[in-house]
């Protein structure tokens, strides 16, 4: 449950949330770098997100003002780790800490070229690093750099779209899904995995953009795919999002490994998460909801 009193401004205690221990050493570590860079650093993202929301996360993402890679260097010295992987193109770092993974990026903007979904990233303000975010849940920040207490950077109302679950995007959805077709799968995988509905303009917005999907890699649909979230969704939503592209094919699904064991038809959504909780179900749900011309379309395959 989302506080009504959250805002755009508010300070939290760190004793608030629920932390690891490993989560506080390197909260520790990250202020202390910031402190002793007297460089802001933000937490964003979604773990932003299933904090607030009280799910657990083990991704965190961090956005700094000024170089993400000399940043996350420092922090891993702190941590005594040696490893740190780093994107020089794109300005990122990352390391893994105690199952944690982490990645430490400048605020930066974005642009794309109409044939690719890579953007060409330039350095920006921290307004223009989340607006870049696919969903306004997403743009989400924590300011670390505020002492005891972390403030809450809210920019385009992602608290209010939290308490509503909804799925809403920070900037017009087809702009949004114009520059990068993948996320119109993950609106869908939200939705599903966080029991949200997506917001009609969102949503309208996937039904007119799902031939864009054409430009995303097969890799990355199959790992859409395999992810928990888009395992089951309604027939309506699946319809308007794979239509008329290359991952509503039954074919490709087998084709890269989303293979199907068995086949079930519903009359609605709800129906198939009622068998679903019904089964011990030795198998992984990895696709479903494809359009039945019934309600939901039930895909399952053995688990690996």
């Amino acid at each position: 449950m989302i506080d009504d009193s959250l805002a755009d401004g508010s300070f939290f205690p760190i004793e608030t949330f629920r932390l690891s221990p490993a989560e506080v050493r390197l909260f520790e570590a990250v202020t202390l770098v910031s402190e002793r860079l007297g460089r802001e650093v933000f937490l964003v993202g979604g773990y932003v997100r299933d904090l607030l929301l009280g799910r657990a996360n083990s991704d965190i993402d961090f956005v700094t003002i000024g170089a993400g890679i000399e940043f996350a260097k420092a922090v891993a010295a702190c941590l005594h780790l040696d490893k740190v992987v780093v994107f020089k193109n794109f300005g990122t770092a990352q390391f893994r800490y105690e199952g944690i993974e982490v990645e430490f990026v400048g605020a930066r903007r974005e642009s794309y070229r109409r044939d690719s979904r890579k953007p060409l990233v330039e350095d920006g303000t921290l307004e223009e690093d989340l607006l870049r975010r696919d969903f306004t849940i997403n743009a989400l920040a924590l300011n670390l750099s505020s002492g005891k207490s972390w403030q809450l950077i809210d920019r385009f109302d992602g608290i209010c779209d939290l308490k509503d679950c909804r799925i809403v995007t920070p900037r017009d959805p087809e702009v949004t899904f114009d520059d990068d077709p993948l996320r119109m799968l993950r609106a869908v995988r939200f939705a599903s995995q966080l029991g949200f509905s997506i917001e009609a303009s969102v949503f309208d917005a996937i039904k007119k953009f799902a031939p864009r999907l054409h430009i995303v890699s097969n890799e990355r649909i199959v790992d859409e795919f395999n992810k928990e979230g888009l395992r089951i969704f309604g027939a309506k939503k699946a319809a308007a999002l794979l239509e008329g592209s290359k991952a509503y094919s039954k074919k490709f699904m087998q084709d890269y490994g989303i293979r199907t064991a068995k086949a079930k038809i519903f009359d609605s959504y709800n129906d198939a998460v009622a068998y679903v909780k019904t089964q011990a179900f030795p198998l992984v749900i990895k696709a479903s909801g494809l359009a039945s011309g019934k309600g939901c379309l039930l895909y399952t395959s053995p688990s690996p």
